[in-house]
């Protein structure tokens, strides 16, 4: 039997007797007796052990209780449980592990300020229910928090707006057309580069730019570059023909060195401005019914392949017939003519019509070739390929020797013109080449010679 004698608030816990800090009092004794079957310290051989501790000395207490069992019932008075433990050097107002208050964690990826957490999103997005936003353009949160727009619609500028029609983006706060804006070109802040001496434009998407008069835009160096018509000499005319003589009575030469030089007759307006390069001129046909440039005996014309070329800037709605080559046998051995619609005729009535206008009272450059073996005839404008056919007088040799006429249809060799088949309008820089030139040909003779 185990008699336990208590003097203040003491208790037992798990068995055993615990005296908490401070139990008992200043003076006072506390006996405890246990009763034991065994044993446990050295002294009497009674079967009871008595234990007095004096309180006044010392503050640790043993027990004695079954030797089977020691228990330390001495407590830990630095153990602590609970709230963290800060310390006095906390930042409360800009700690986010102690915002507002000791163990108050901001959330991940926000920070304190103040004391409150906020989720920090920079000077050009904003914080929308813990999620950074652009309101300017975000179609849910478009201007302000939570403001959505409505389908088919775009935010631009805070503001909800129409959606853009095809081939317009959204370029700042507006529908911009990107196909031919020159600031927003192909893409939004895509801004064509305009070169010294030139003006910068868009067209399908992509930056062009145009060069001062006599010059010509090298997209490569984005450079304008000196226009030079050597480059037709360059491919090697059977007949070049530039017609910038100054006097009536002069002989139109021939660039090309085959000595094919022509005249000038009933009429032809020579020293017309040109735009070729500095200085050239052009010759204006038409001021009368028979006004034309004869080039008889061209013993150099081509048989089996031809491209012919020129300038023209042909009067609006007038039939106008640029080139002719009439033979002894053959008054339409090789004819372009209507202006309106070029028309290609081969030794016969028949033609094939280009759907190439130049009838309109503009500078153009046009190219027409033809090759016997196929029978394919090419229609160029301004250096673009605007007709292709095939089959027309295959097998075909032209024959050479006859007469080339600027600015008539001939019905007999050199003669037999029709009023109303005369050309009205400026040519100039006629050539012939005995072979199909390639598009990058005619487009350098383009570049090179309509230099507007």
């Amino acid at each position: 039997m185990t008699t336990h004698k208590f003097y203040g608030l003491c208790g037992v816990f798990a068995g055993a007797l615990v005296f908490p800090a401070g139990c008992g009092g200043s003076g006072t004794d506390t006996t405890e007796t246990t009763e034991s079957s065994t044993q446990t310290t050295a002294g009497p051989t009674t079967s009871e052990t008595t234990e007095t501790t004096d309180t006044t000395a010392t503050t640790d207490t043993e027990t004695t209780t079954d030797s089977d069992t020691d228990t330390d019932t001495t407590a830990d008075p630095t153990t602590t449980t609970g709230p963290p433990v800060c310390d006095t050097s906390e930042d409360f107002q800009t700690d986010p592990e102690n915002c507002g208050g000791c163990g108050e964690a901001c959330p991940f990826g926000q920070m304190c300020a103040g004391g409150s957490c906020f989720l920090d999103c920079g000077d050009e997005l904003t914080d929308c229910d813990g999620t950074c936003y652009d309101l300017s353009k975000n179609l849910d949160n478009c201007g302000s928090c939570g403001n959505a727009c409505p389908n088919e619609h775009v935010c631009a500028a805070g503001e909800c707006l129409s959606a853009c029609e095809p081939a317009e983006e959204f370029c700042g706060d507006a529908c911009i057309n990107v196909l031919d804006d020159v600031e927003n070109c192909g893409v939004c802040a895509n801004v064509c580069p305009a070169p010294g001496g030139s003006e910068a434009y868009c067209k399908s998407g992509t930056c062009k730019f145009d060069c001062d008069l006599y010059s010509f835009p090298d997209l490569d160096s984005l450079t304008c570059v000196p226009c030079d018509s050597s480059v037709v000499l360059a491919d090697a005319p059977v007949g070049y023909w530039r017609l910038s003589e100054t006097d009536i009575m002069d002989a139109a030469i021939d660039s090309s060195g085959g000595m094919a030089h022509g005249m000038y007759k009933d009429g032809v307006v020579l020293n017309q401005p040109a735009i070729t390069q500095a200085g050239d001129t052009a010759v204006r046909l038409g001021d009368s019914g028979t006004s034309h440039v004869a080039i008889p005996g061209f013993v150099n014309m081509p048989s089996t392949e031809i491209t012919v070329e020129f300038i023209i800037k042909a009067a609006e709605d007038v039939e106008s017939t640029p080139f002719s080559y009439a033979t002894q046998n053959s008054d339409n051995e090789f004819l372009i003519r209507d202006a309106r619609n070029l028309t290609i005729q081969i030794t016969g009535d028949e033609g094939v019509q280009t759907g190439i206008d130049v009838a309109d009272n503009n500078w153009h450059h046009v190219a027409i070739s033809w090759s016997s073996a196929t029978g394919e005839i090419r229609g160029y404008l301004d250096g673009y390929q605007l007709h292709q056919s095939d089959g027309f007088r295959a097998e075909y040799s032209l024959v050479a020797g006859g007469t080339i006429v600027l600015g008539q249809e001939q019905d007999i060799q050199g003669g037999g013109f029709d009023d109303f088949q005369r050309m009205v309008g400026i040519i100039d820089e006629v050539a012939v080449f005995d072979k199909v030139l390639t598009d990058e040909q005619i487009q350098s003779h383009v570049a090179n010679t309509l230099c507007e």
